[in-house]
C-alpha cells in the first residue's frame, strides 16, 4: 500500500478524480438550479473541499486504486457504484443529523452521486480503452488490415462468448494480421446483430456461400460447448468449402487456460467422437498373446 503512494500514477488518477468529482458537484449545482444563485455558489464553494475529500477516502478505504487501470471490467464497475453509495449515505446522515440539510438540497445530493458514478466510471473505461489502443486500433487499425496485401481473412463459427473473446484478442493484438470478416451462428436471435462491429452473417448452411462472397481464407469453430453431433455438421459444411478450418479446444481442455489463438487447433477425431479415445493395453494384449500361434484364414 505505501508503495502505491510513489507511484506517479497513483497521483495522477486520485488528482483526476479529484477533479471529475468536483465538476460533478457543480453541475449537480447547476442541474438542480439551473442558474446556481448567489447564496448556493456560496454554499457549494464551502462543502465542495469536504464532500470531494470523503469521497477520496471512501475510495481509497474500497481499494478503488488497488486495481490496474488497464484492466477495468465489469466488477471494477461495481466497486466504484459501491463506493459511491457508501459516500451518499455518510453525507446523507452528516447532512441530516449534523446541518439539517440547511444550505445544502436533497436534489443536489442526489443527483450528484449520480453524476460522481457515471463521471468515474467513465473515467476508469476510458483509461482502459486507452491502453488497449482502442483509439487506434478499432478503427485505423481494422481500415489498415483491409488493404494489407498480408491479410488473413477469417470467418468465425459461433457467436458467444467464445467468438467474442476470439475478436477481441484479434483486435488487441496488433501483430494478427488477421480481418474477422463475421460470425456464423445458428441461434435465430442472433442473425444480422453485431458483436464489436463485426455482424453474424448467417447460419452454418450459409458457410459454403459466406466463403466465397467474402473471400474467406480459414474458418475458425469457436463453439466449445458443442456435440460431436454439431461439430461434425459444422465440419461437413466447413469441408464442402475447400478452405482450412481449425477449433477453439473443448470446454474441458479451456477449463485451465484462457480462449487464445495459440489455443487454437486442428479439428480432431475425439472432437467427432465426443468421447475420449479408447487407449489400448498394449503390454497387456502382448503377454495375452505371446508365444500363441495366430491362425491365417485361406
Amino acid at each position: 500500500m505505501l508503495n502505491r503512494f510513489k507511484e506517479k500514477n497513483f497521483w495522477l488518477v486520485i488528482t483526476t478524480d479529484a477533479f471529475l468529482l468536483c465538476c460533478a458537484y457543480y453541475f449537480a449545482h447547476w442541474l438542480r438550479f439551473d442558474k446556481i444563485p448567489r447564496k448556493e455558489m456560496m454554499d457549494l464553494l464551502n462543502s465542495v473541499i469536504w464532500i470531494v475529500t470523503l469521497k477520496l477516502g471512501i475510495f481509497f478505504f474500497m481499494n478503488l486504486y488497488e486495481g490496474m487501470w488497464r484492466y477495468t471490467g465489469l466488477s471494477d464497475i461495481l466497486n466504484i457504484i459501491k463506493a459511491n453509495v457508501l459516500a451518499l449515505l455518510l453525507i446523507a446522515l452528516i447532512l441530516g443529523f449534523g446541518i439539517r440539510f440547511q444550505g445544502i438540497s436533497r436534489g443536489v445530493i442526489l443527483i450528484d452521486f449520480i453524476l460522481s458514478t457515471g463521471f468515474i466510471s467513465g473515467f476508469r473505461i476510458t483509461l482502459r480503452l486507452y491502453f488497449q489502443g482502442y483509439f487506434l486500433k478499432n478503427n485505423s487499425i481494422r481500415m489498415f488490415r483491409k488493404i494489407s496485401r498480408n491479410i488473413k481473412r477469417v470467418l468465425i463459427v459461433g457467436a458467444g462468448d467464445t467468438g467474442e473473446k476470439l475478436l477481441r484478442e484479434i483486435d488487441q493484438n496488433q501483430k494478427l494480421d488477421i480481418e474477422v470478416v463475421g460470425f456464423v451462428d445458428d441461434n435465430p436471435f442472433k442473425q444480422r446483430h453485431s458483436i464489436h462491429g463485426v455482424r453474424v452473417l448467417g447460419n452454418r448452411n450459409d458457410i459454403p456461400g459466406l466463403v466465397v462472397q467474402y473471400q474467406v481464407d480459414e474458418i475458425i469453430i469457436a463453439i466449445p460447448t458443442a456435440t460431436a453431433q454439431q461439430i461434425r455438421q459444422v465440419v461437413n459444411c466447413c469441408e464442402s468449402t475447400k478452405k482450412p478450418f481449425k477449433a477453439v479446444p473443448s470446454m474441458a481442455e479451456l477449463i485451465n487456460g484462457e480462449v487464445s489463438m495459440s489455443a487454437i487447433r486442428e479439428v480432431r477425431y475425439e472432437d467427432l467422437l465426443g468421447r475420449k479415445p479408447v487407449c489400448l493395453e498394449n503390454d497387456e494384449i502382448c503377454r495375452y498373446i505371446s508365444g500363441n500361434s495366430i491362425l491365417r484364414s485361406r
